[in-house]
């Protein structure tokens, strides 16, 4: 978990799959992102037809 956290510190943004709420770590990585002012994206709020995240950020820029 030490690598995953120092890991979240040097990103831009999270990406939470579905059901990240069911994960212990999952959650302990997003409140450490929320915490850090990371952007955090939810798979449940990408459109199905978004082949990859390059079009979520181009989305998210509009």
């Amino acid at each position: 978990m030490y690598i995953a956290l120092a890991m979240l510190d040097v990103c831009d943004a999270v990406y939470m799959l579905a059901n990240w709420e069911d994960s212990r770590d999952a959650k302990i990585e997003h409140a450490h992102a929320k915490k850090g002012g990371k952007k955090i994206m939810y798979e449940e709020d990408v459109p199905s037809d978004y082949t990859n995240i390059k079009a979520v950020k181009k989305e998210n820029e509009k």
